[in-house]
């Protein structure tokens, strides 16, 4: 009888133990989380990523919704993937008929077992700011060099995996007039570009000079025009 009770009483002691999870498999809870940064894409859409974790075992489905300017998408399904109980990533593009700037994404996380059968999920609405492909700033002061040409330093940016169409420089004081094209590399980060104008006849003199600068991008695929990005301003010419 000793014996019988002193096996229950030690029964009674592993059941909680073995309702436990073992080690090393911790729950998992769902989550789902929206990068803030976001990009433009190819025909009026936005790009962006997101990360999400879940249970091993479990299946899992992002399904996106995209708001800009009062307008809300129809929720697109997201593609399957197997839960492995660490982050995992995906990117995304929303429809059509979003442009560069602010927007909302609605990320609802959806997950089911190996029979179908709902798993709960998670849900994240978050603002993310859509940078534009190209972008181009002019400076307010420039150099007059010697025999009337003038140093400008502009700065610009088109990021992967377009393609640089044109960047085109150009310059008017008065009657005179100058412009050019310079390279300009598209890996996402801004460079300084030095662009030295000369106009085709007479020189540029100290004192105020219209300057105007202009990215052209175009899809890598098929070539189609992209994005664009326009500046012009009145530029200080000053002598060193």
């Amino acid at each position: 009888m000793v014996r019988l009770l002193t096996r229950a009483a030690t029964a009674g002691l592993l059941l909680p133990l073995l309702l436990l999870p073992a080690p090393g498999r911790a729950a998992v809870t769902p989550e789902v989380h929206v990068d803030s940064q976001a990009r433009q894409g190819q025909f009026n859409t936005i790009t962006g990523s997101l990360r999400f974790r879940c249970a091993a075992g479990l299946v899992a489905e992002v399904r996106l919704t995209w708001s800009q300017a009062g307008f809300t998408s129809p929720e697109a399904p997201g593609r399957p993937a197997s839960c492995t109980g660490g982050w995992q990533r995906q990117a995304w593009a929303s429809y059509e008929g979003f442009d560069p700037g602010p927007a909302v994404v609605r990320a609802r996380l959806l997950l089911t077992d190996a029979q179908g059968t709902p798993r709960g999920g998670a849900v994240q609405t978050k603002q993310v700011y859509a940078r534009p492909a190209a972008k181009v700033v002019l400076p307010r002061t420039a150099l007059l060099r010697p025999r009337g040409v003038v140093r400008v330093v502009v700065r610009a940016r088109c990021d992967r995996p377009w393609v640089l169409a044109g960047f085109h420089v150009a310059a008017t004081q008065g009657q005179r007039t100058a412009s050019r094209s310079p390279g300009l590399r598209c890996d996402g980060v801004e460079h300084d570009v030095t662009v030295w104008l000369k106009p085709a006849a007479g020189r540029f003199r100290a004192g105020w000079l219209d300057v105007s600068a202009e990215v052209t991008l175009l899809d890598a695929v098929h070539q189609d025009p992209v994005a664009q990005a326009r500046a012009s301003r009145s530029v200080r010419v000053v002598v060193p």
